[in-house]
Order: C-alpha cells, then sequence, then structure tokens
C-alpha cells in the first residue's frame, strides 16, 4: 500500500487539495512524512522479497534460512546506521529499526534450539554453498568450529554405522563373488 501511495503521491495530494473535507486535509502529508513513507518502504522492501520468493517455492528451503537471515539482519543494521545519521526523525526510526532487530533476533535464535542441527547440516547439503555456507564474515571462527562438530556429530549418529555397514557388506559380496568365481581352465 505504500509503494502504491507513493507512486500515487501527486494524485493524492491533488485529491487533498481538490477537497472541502477537514477531515480529508488532514490526510496530507508534508515532505518530511512522504520521505518516512519512502524511507519505511526501503526498510521493508526486501523482507517483501524474501516473503514473496518462499511463498512462490514448491520445494525444501531449509538450507537458504540461515542465508535469508543474515542478509536481512545485514540490511537492517545498515539501516540503522542510517537512520542514526537522519537529524529529523532520528529516534522514532532508531527505536523502530532497534526493536525489528530484537524481534528478528528472538526468531534466529529459536535456529539454534533443538533442531538447529537440522538447519546445519542442511546448509551444508545444499549443492551450491557446501561448508562454504559457514565461510562468509557472518559467522566467527569459533562459530564456524562449533557447526563444523555439530555437523560431524549429526553425521556419526545418524548416518556413520550405515555408511560403514554399507561399506562392509560391499566388501562381503565382492569376496564372496571371489570365492564362487569359477577358475578358468588353461586351453
Amino acid at each position: 500500500m505504500c509503494i502504491r501511495a507513493l507512486r500515487l503521491r501527486e494524485f493524492v495530494d491533488k485529491w487533498i487539495d481538490l477537497s472541502d473535507s477537514v477531515k480529508i486535509n488532514r490526510l496530507r502529508l508534508s515532505d518530511i512524512e512522504w520521505r518516512q513513507v519512502e524511507y519505511v518502504v526501503a526498510l521493508l522492501y526486501p523482507f517483501y522479497r524474501c516473503t514473496q520468493a518462499v511463498s512462490r517455492t514448491k520445494g525444501p528451503g531449509i538450507h537458504k534460512v540461515w542465508r535469508v537471515y543474515n542478509g536481512l539482519f545485514e540490511h537492517l543494521e545498515n539501516r540503522l546506521q542510517e537512520a542514526e545519521k537522519e537529524t529529523v526523525w532520528k529516534h522514532s526510526l532508531c527505536s523502530a529499526i532497534q526493536a525489528g532487530i530484537a524481534k528478528f533476533s528472538e526468531y534466529y535464535a529459536k535456529t539454534a534450539d533443538a533442531f538447529g542441527d537440522f538447519y546445519a547440516v542442511a546448509a551444508v547439503l545444499d549443492p551450491t554453498r557446501r561448508f562454504n555456507a559457514y565461510n562468509p564474515s557472518d559467522w566467527t571462527k569459533d562459530e564456524r568450529k562449533e557447526y563444523y562438530q555439530k555437523i560431524e556429530q549429526f553425521y556419526k549418529d545418524n548416518y556413520a554405522t550405515q555408511y560403514e555397514q554399507a561399506i562392509q557388506e560391499q566388501q562381503d559380496k565382492e569376496q564372496i563373488a571371489m570365492e564362487v568365481k569359477p577358475q578358468r581352465k588353461g586351453i
């Protein structure tokens, strides 16, 4: 709705100018308020894009969770730095962005709960990223090490014995095939 209002600003202003209603005249936005609308649109646009992208997906997207969170956090932090330079409406803007970061942090913290290992494994299983999922500047060396260990432990707990059994079964089959294989007699 805000995007539409910005696109139609000229016509909204004309409609208000033509109105005799006091109530409608109170709807007029000042230039500063229009700048605030522009800023809010720019602030929220990446969230809109992510929502649209997630809504369109037909397959699993768990492998993208941290990448999306990190990109949106970076966007909010950059916007907060910009807002701190604003002179007219700095306080309300900064407090709103900080509240958004705090709420977003709550959701992000849930990726470390009981299912956090799944996010870690899914990020590594993304064929476009693999272990590069933990190389960006978003992860400290200790965090990368922690997640490498989680992934290794997840593998050991869930797949290592199956893998070793499959290898052993394959070796047994090959051994049996060698023993049963008929010997060729010389001609």
